[in-house]
């Protein structure tokens, strides 16, 4: 979805880094002359940081999925049934701020 809104702004992504970890991402971006995509829970961390410097995107990003996994022994193990209830809801809670 990213590569059609650039491409129908005349934009073009060139991807020189990839990595599993966002706040990775951020200090290497920090230290070079690139830039990163980052989600908005994750920038406001960073506002404070006087290297970065933060913009808004040129094109709507869209969302992307989060997702809970664990092995298929605790499927219906209580307790962990409400773990992942509890950290659902918390997901819940925390995407509905940020959206404010």
């Amino acid at each position: 979805m990213l590569f059609q809104a650039l491409a129908q702004q005349n934009l073009k992504r060139e991807v020189a880094l990839s990595a599993t970890n966002f706040f990775a991402v951020a200090e290497m971006t920090a230290v070079t002359d690139c830039v990163v995509t980052l989600p908005r829970l994750i920038y406001r961390r960073l506002a404070h940081d006087p290297r970065l410097r933060i913009l808004s995107a040129p094109v709507d990003r869209g969302t992307f999925p989060v997702e809970m996994a664990w092995h298929v022994r605790y499927r219906h193990d209580p307790a962990h049934r409400w773990l992942r209830g509890l950290v659902g809801q918390l997901i819940g809670e925390l995407a509905a701020s940020v959206r404010r």
